[in-house]
């Protein structure tokens, strides 16, 4: 039996950007309506040239990620200081790019 590798899309900090944008752009693709979201993140991945390394199941995955790092680095826990090393609205990259 052939052994088959997995292979892992690396994302750097230039096509996070770019998705980000992408994605922020393209909104009206995302209409909730059956399988609009599936071809919006297809019609990104085709823009960004990464159509066949990460499947729109993946870019889903990603964006929901970003949006969940994005509301904890905007509203931290209450309490919760800069002093521990964790992202903030002001120091994340990504949040400098808007996700909504």
């Amino acid at each position: 039996m052939a052994e088959s590798k997995q292979y892992t899309f690396k994302w750097n900090k230039e096509q996070t950007e770019a998705f980000i944008r992408h994605r922020v752009e393209h909104r009206h693709l995302f209409t909730g309506g059956r399988d609009t979201a599936a071809n919006g993140y297809r019609t990104i991945l085709a823009k960004m040239g990464v159509m066949g390394k990460v499947t729109h199941t993946q870019a889903k995955k990603k964006w929901d990620n970003l949006k969940t790092k994005y509301k904890e680095c905007k509203c931290p826990a209450s309490g919760q200081g800069t002093d521990d090393g964790k992202p903030t609205a002001a120091t994340w990259p990504c949040c400098k790019v808007s996700l909504l």
